[in-house]
């Protein structure tokens, strides 16, 4: 799919096959911030609603808030609100960081072992992570579609186990037999 597509309305009708559709858009690096987590999330639900899908599942970012000082996070809750407006009766998914084969979690962490070190605010004494393994995130997912009761509500998914984040890097780093080296942000 070209990354212009995902705005062409033309290209979501061809999608509206089946009586669920999945929203997981993910970020083009062509296109703007707008175009993604506004202009998608207003016209896919009205798209969907009228080629007649029963279920629709918004998946957005765990912290998404519009008071949150991210601007990535704020642009998702934005989004969600939006999705809501379209299409009530949705199901929004927010999980935390994902981690499984190939993810982009756990591997990006890794891969700062080819930089000077990792920067940590608070040495990441004061950020807590909960990840959620990606077959927990899909069964969730099925059991949401599964569920009538599910239809205009919002789940958070997290994982069993909470970390402080540096305790978690430090792991991960032991795991892949790499040197943690960090550094501290104010």
């Amino acid at each position: 799919m070209e990354e212009t597509e995902i705005l062409s309305e033309e290209h979501w009708n061809t999608a509206m096959w089946s009586s669920i559709l999945l929203d997981e858009t993910g970020k083009p690096e062509t296109l703007i911030f707008e175009d993604i987590f506004m202009k998608t999330p207003q016209a896919l639900p009205q798209s969907s609603k009228e080629a007649g899908v029963e279920n629709f599942i918004h998946v957005s970012p765990l912290n998404a808030d519009i008071r949150s000082t991210s601007r990535y996070l704020r642009e998702k809750a934005a989004g969600e609100k939006e999705v809501r407006n379209a299409f009530p009766e949705s199901t929004i998914i927010k999980p935390s960081d994902i981690f499984g084969r190939e993810d982009r979690f756990l591997n990006h962490i890794v891969n700062i072992r080819w930089f000077a070190g990792a920067p940590l605010i608070s040495l990441g004494r004061k950020t807590e992570k909960q990840p959620i393994y990606i077959v927990d995130v899909s069964k969730g997912i099925i059991n949401t579609f599964k569920d009538p009761d599910a239809r205009g509500k919002t789940f958070a998914f997290v994982g069993p186990s909470r970390y402080l984040l540096f305790d978690l890097l430090q792991d991960i780093f032991a795991m892949a037999h790499r040197p943690f080296l960090f550094y501290p942000l104010p």
